[in-house]
């Protein structure tokens, strides 16, 4: 009898074991954590932006021509995905506290496992500390280092750290022998930091800074006395760093004062200030970005990145020229390869899959292995020539190889 009553018992464990082992394999498949199936769930993405403007435009429209893929093609493995955007615009600025009560809002009501908090470096700043408490995954789009400075987990960069790209522009400053430079710059987060870590590059690699000067007003004659101080000081070179716009008015007002040195600028120029610059006044303007706009889709030369131009345009009519266009294709194929790589759409699987990540990106490889929470570490150097191209640079090599009678402007070239 006793035995009996052991065999049953026996029997009986084996029958609630299996019944565990079922349950949690149910739990598992309704989580959708790993299993590779996810129909039936939502994955939700934030957006924090300026709806109303160009930029908040673009934004939305790169988002949404992804998740009408994904849902029509079920390439999330099978999850359908929705945008949830908040406009942060306070008189016809982007508001902090406006973007925190958004992105509190994401969190608590939405319940975004993605958000995004726009491109300007001080919102994300203000509104990291949230996003990485509320363990969404945040990617943010902007330039300065500071808010990746923080040790926020949860919080990625899609574009190129300023820091970064330094050691590019004082290497190229080196290898064209510029050894005095003149430093313009706004007073934005940025471009402050920009600022700083210019002066710090190039004392370190043997550079004279020789003046700096703030640009207190970026159009109109508000921006004279800064010009002239500068060229009065007689640099090899010009670094500028200002909010994207500006760049134009600097570039211009450059040139209508007699300099015919090179300039360079500390992010990419569209192709609406190259027009209004000018073929003639544009020729020796340097970037070292890892983007470069381009008024027309077949002046790119990147399959890559053309194959992401001509699918915009196939949806929306019209080729992007602002740099957030490839910044925010990088952050959407970052959701993807993060949901593909996690099989699921919880955050925290699709932050603990992101550290294994490395993928084409339109600037080169996103490699998230480094462990930084960034992908980028370098740029390019690419030149206007003045050749009546609009938004389409040559890279620095090969316009080193350019006869040099095209090279209307003065180096110090060796």
């Amino acid at each position: 009898m006793k035995k009996a009553i052991r065999f049953v018992s026996m029997i009986l464990c084996l029958v609630l074991l299996c019944c565990c082992l079922s349950s949690c394999g149910q739990k598992k498949e309704e989580e959708g954590n790993g299993d590779g199936d996810l129909s039936g769930k939502t994955l939700t993405i934030g957006l924090v932006s300026s709806l109303a403007d160009n930029t908040g435009k673009l934004h939305q429209e790169v988002i949404n021509l992804f998740i009408d893929k994904w849902n029509k093609e079920g390439t999330l493995y099978g999850a359908n995905v929705k945008l949830v955007a908040y406009d942060n615009l306070n008189n016809g600025a982007q508001d902090t506290e406006m973007s925190i009560k958004c992105v509190q809002k994401l969190l608590s009501s939405d319940h975004a496992q993605v958000i995004i908090p726009g491109q300007l470096s001080n919102i994300i700043q203000a509104v990291g500390g949230l996003i990485n408490d509320g363990e969404a995954v945040g990617i943010g789009l902007g330039l300065a280092p500071t808010w990746m400075e923080q040790g926020w987990e949860y919080v990625y960069r899609t574009a190129l750290n300023n820091n970064f790209q330094i050691p590019s522009v004082t290497a190229t400053m080196n290898s064209l022998n510029q050894k005095n430079i003149a430093i313009l710059y706004q007073n934005t987060d940025n471009c402050l930091t920009f600022r700083d870590s210019i002066k710090a590059a190039a004392i370190e690699d043997g550079l004279n800074v020789v003046a700096e000067e703030m640009l207190a007003d970026g159009s109109g004659t508000g921006i004279t006395g800064q010009i002239t101080s500068v060229i009065n000081s007689d640099p090899d070179t010009i670094f500028v760093t200002a909010m994207g716009g500006s760049f134009g008015t600097v570039v211009k007002q450059l040139r209508q004062s007699g300099y015919k040195g090179m300039i360079y600028i500390g992010q990419i120029l569209m192709t609406t200030e190259v027009d209004s610059i000018g073929d003639e006044e544009v020729n020796g303007v340097i970037m070292c970005s890892p983007y470069v706009s381009y008024e027309r889709i077949e002046d790119c030369n990147n399959d890559f990145v053309k194959s992401c131009l001509q699918e915009f345009y196939d949806k929306y009519g019209y080729c992007p020229v602002d740099d957030q266009f490839y910044k925010m294709w990088d952050a959407m194929l970052l959701v993807q390869n993060a949901v593909l790589a996690a099989k699921s759409v919880d955050a925290a699987d699709m932050q603990k899959a992101i550290s294994t990540l490395k993928f084409d990106g339109t600037a080169g490889t996103m490699d998230f292995t480094k462990g930084s929470n960034e992908c980028y570490y370098g740029a390019r150097a690419w030149v206007y020539t003045g050749q009546g191209v609009g938004g389409a640079p040559v890279a620095l090599e090969d316009w080193l190889t350019m006869d040099v009678s095209k090279k209307v402007i003065i180096t110090k070239q060796s």
